[in-house]
């Protein structure tokens, strides 16, 4: 072997070697931030969602709330409790089944 194909051939593997540890470690600090960004990104996610759904249930509640209320002690006119239902089912159509648990054969 001569002595420049040894200079090249122990050059090509140095940098070799240096590529490959260089694309390792660049591998490794992208993996690094992006697993940061989707933590981060789940997080605001959560907030968010979590946000909606406590709403959501505390509009429910609200409502359970404030209907319950004269049913205890007022006992109003059939016609009216349904007005009442009817109003509920206008802000929000997922409570029909308050309407269906007050009056089942309706």
């Amino acid at each position: 072997m001569s002595i420049r194909f040894r200079i090249s051939l122990y050059l090509s593997i140095v940098l070799f070697i240096g590529f490959g540890i260089l694309a390792t470690v660049n591998s490794y600090t992208a993996y690094k931030k992006l697993e940061q960004e989707v933590v981060n990104g789940s997080e605001v996610t959560a907030e968010r969602w979590t946000m909606e759904i406590k709403d959501y249930l505390n509009t429910g509640m609200g409502i359970i709330r404030g209907f319950r209320f004269p049913l205890l002690f007022d006992s109003p006119p059939r016609n009216k409790v349904i007005l009442a239902l009817q109003e509920i089912l206008k802000v929000n159509e997922s409570y029909f089944g308050a309407r269906v648990a007050y009056e089942p054969n309706g």
